[in-house]
């Protein structure tokens, strides 16, 4: 009986069966790293968002800042202005007085002036 080789009918079955995993083993391999690359591509987005949120949220912070900033400033300048406005005003008030007395006293002079001149006429 003639001697039948069964490693070597075994060694293609075997090598098939080697290429087969293999070639499984890659397309679990491609499809992990897709699903990897997919996951850091939300991950990245994500973290774009988030940032973009933060950073109009620092904006609308540091714009409402400048604003009661400057509505402060203003303030303190007014409080600052107003005391030494109201006192030239008092004496812009009290020059007008004083003129408008001056002014009186002055005709009432001229007056009294014309009528002795001509008083003793």
């Amino acid at each position: 009986m003639p001697m039948i080789n069964y490693y070597t009918k075994g060694g293609d079955i075997l090598a098939k069966e080697a290429l087969e995993k293999i070639n499984e083993a890659e397309g679990q391999s491609l499809s992990t790293i897709t699903n990897a690359q997919k996951q850091a591509d939300d991950i990245l987005q994500g973290a774009k968002e988030e940032a973009g949120k933060i950073i109009e949220g620092a904006k609308s912070e540091s714009l409402s800042l400048k604003k009661g900033l400057v509505n402060k400033a203003l303030l303190s300048a007014k409080e600052s202005y107003e005391p030494t406005l109201l006192k030239g005003e008092s004496s812009i008030a009290s020059l007008g007085n004083l003129s408008q007395v001056k002014f009186y006293s002055a005709v009432n002079l001229i007056v009294e002036r014309i009528v002795n001149i001509n008083g003793n006429s």
